[in-house]
């Protein structure tokens, strides 16, 4: 064989060796040889290390894409944990153990239901409105046009002129008053009006007891006027205070500013104050007072008087109960304590993946602690309880949830089917968002089935990259080994080509 040829052929092995140089064809000295066997050398080298370049970027990926789909795997196992919490507080059988607070003697003080807890009660003055019964007693309420007889002639006042009225504290034995709202004037002047008396269109003359109430009555000064008789048959003018509570008695002072009437009386004798009461009968103002467990307590109201923490009661009449509160059952209190585990222990995961396998992309974690928080947070039901806070469920400043089960206990006692609907709405609440995210087309499901298929791209991309860097040596090899041989059999005119490939 011709020594052009044995240069061809090193050429070959050149190219097959991601060779950038090709050596110059018809050189026949050694030196020519031992120059082209120096660059194959080099270009082998330089295709190889481009070839490895590619392959681990590729092998690189392959991790990153691996990591992630390990996290969005340890996601998706801790959302399926949540999902089988969430189905088992929707599945207690709270109805099994309804229960609330009782009184032992209803006559006392009135709540509903059976208990466990007991708080004595003994209550020795009901709250009630200050009542003014006027000492005046007129023959005719009214005056009216239709009315006959002697009742024509019964006008009580000597004239017009003004009532205030001023709500406070009317300490009667001090001679002291302590205003709680501003003075209401009301102007009672000549003339007449109509109002409906028993059913019924009446006419009334404003200088009548009637007139006068109506008046008070058009004013809203926080207190009510009626017409009432006493046992002749007579009237009397009534006022009552609108609401219950020492704080919410009244003080009244008339002034006669006119002389138009045909009465006996003027606006002055219907004055009533801490230091004047003459004109009147009265009931004064009072707060409720009762001891629970032997502490003292008063209450402006009889309505809604609070015992303990959430518990309220209605008092009916002086006297001794006791109310049970009970403990709220414990299939409901472990429906409560999964719930808070659950979450706790999922943000807690959550955070640790955030920050390690799914550190590429947090914003998923932070997304779903989002929507969770927010369903917790969320009102639910319609009862007297309707936020999972208000059952004693509540979020610290760590973050962790906590349940207060005496909280818990308080509002079942309260409430039973309030708190059922609550627990089990919010459960609810939060299957759904697990299942935004955990279901078939679910956020994390999705992004888990996109890795995977990215895994499966960059692992065929790694089979290619070996088959080509194998292929090539191969090639070049046997190319090499070819080159060889011929030189051996030339006698050695060829130096032999000694680079690795």
């Amino acid at each position: 064989m011709s020594i052009g040829s044995i240069t061809a052929l090193a050429g070959l092995a050149n190219v097959l060796s991601n060779s950038s140089t090709s050596s110059t064809s018809g050189s026949t000295s050694s030196s020519s040889s031992t120059s082209s066997s120096s660059s194959s050398s080099s270009s082998s080298a330089t295709g190889t290390s481009k070839l490895s370049a590619l392959a681990q970027f590729d092998l690189e990926q392959l991790q990153s894409t691996q990591n992630s789909i390990d996290g969005y795997n340890q996601f998706q196992s801790l959302l399926t944990e949540l999902q089988g919490t969430l189905v088992g507080v929707i599945a207690v059988p709270f109805a099994t153990a309804l229960s609330g607070i009782t009184s032992s003697n209803t006559d006392v003080a009135y709540i509903s239901p059976t208990g466990g807890t007991n708080y004595a009660v003994d209550v020795t003055q009901l709250a009630q409105s200050q009542q003014l019964t006027s000492q005046l007693a007129a023959a005719d309420t009214t005056n009216s046009s239709t009315d006959s007889g002697s009742q024509d002639t019964s006008e009580v006042l000597t004239g017009g002129g003004t009532i205030s009225i001023q709500t406070g504290n009317v300490d009667t034995t001090s001679g002291k008053f302590t205003a709680s709202g501003s003075a209401v004037t009301v102007n009672v002047s000549a003339g007449s009006h109509t109002d409906t008396i028993d059913g019924t269109q009446t006419v009334v003359n404003n200088y009548s007891l009637q007139g006068i109430a109506d008046a008070i009555n058009n004013a809203n000064a926080g207190v009510s006027a009626s017409v009432t008789t006493d046992s002749s048959g007579n009237y009397q003018l009534e006022l009552t205070s609108s609401s219950t509570g020492a704080e919410n008695g009244f003080q009244v002072t008339g002034t006669s500013t006119a002389s138009d009437g045909t009465g006996s009386v003027g606006l002055s004798d219907f004055t009533y104050t801490a230091t004047d009461t003459t004109n009147y009968t009265a009931q004064a103002a009072q707060d409720a007072e009762y001891t629970v467990n032997g502490q003292q307590y008063a209450s402006p109201t009889n309505d809604s008087v609070p015992v303990a923490a959430g518990i309220n009661i209605n008092l009916l009449t002086v006297g001794s109960t006791i109310i049970g509160a009970p403990q709220a059952p414990t299939n409901v209190e472990d429906a409560a304590n999964d719930l808070v585990s659950t979450v706790n222990g999922l943000f807690s995961s959550l955070q640790t993946l955030s920050s390690g396998l799914l550190a590429s992309n947090p914003s998923i974690v932070n997304e779903f602690q989002s929507d969770i928080t927010q369903a917790l947070n969320d009102p639910y039901g319609s009862g007297s309880e309707e936020t999972l806070s208000q059952l004693g469920i509540t979020q610290g400043s760590d973050g962790n949830y906590s349940v207060n089960t005496s909280e818990l206990s308080t509002a079942f006692a309260q409430d039973p089917t309030g708190v059922e609907n609550v627990l089990s709405q919010a459960a609810s609440a939060l299957l759904q968002v697990e299942q935004q995210y955990n279901g078939q087309y679910g956020l994390v499901t999705t992004q888990l089935t996109n890795l995977q298929n990215q895994q499966t791209l960059y692992e065929d991309e790694l089979e290619v990259d070996d088959q080509v860097s194998n292929t090539s040596t191969q090639q070049a090899q046997a190319a090499v080994d070819a080159y060889n041989l011929i030189s051996e059999s030339e006698g050695g005119s060829v130096s032999p080509y000694t680079s690795e490939v």
